[in-house]
């Protein structure tokens, strides 16, 4: 199935909003700035910037969770 990818409900909504930070449609905004990536995804600041990182060198599948990145393959972490 080359070319395609699996998500979850999340991590499709998580690129949606990672779309729109790139765009600047969104900003990913500091805790005190209100409604914006970070409270819609119910991550800090720091954790949104760093997917958005992500997202911007990898693009739709560095938006979501990755094995490797969560530890389940180098055994934890």
């Amino acid at each position: 199935m080359e070319g395609h990818l699996t998500m979850s409900k999340k991590e499709r909504e998580r690129l949606v909003v990672m779309a729109k930070v790139m765009k600047s449609e969104m900003k990913i905004s500091e805790p005190y700035d209100g409604c914006e990536a970070s409270e819609l995804l119910d991550l800090s600041y720091r954790q949104t910037f760093r997917i958005a990182k992500r997202y911007g060198k990898e693009g739709a599948g560095g938006a979501g969770a990755s094995e490797s990145r969560s530890g389940i393959e180098s055994g934890g972490g």
